[in-house]
């Protein structure tokens, strides 16, 4: 999921519900 979630990062990273898998991807 982290892969998918670094795509958006920059995009939806406050959509995000945990701030500990954006920065995953």
């Amino acid at each position: 999921v982290s892969e998918r979630l670094g795509a958006v990062d920059t995009s939806g990273i406050e959509r995000l519900p945990s701030g500990r898998e954006w920065w995953l991807g």
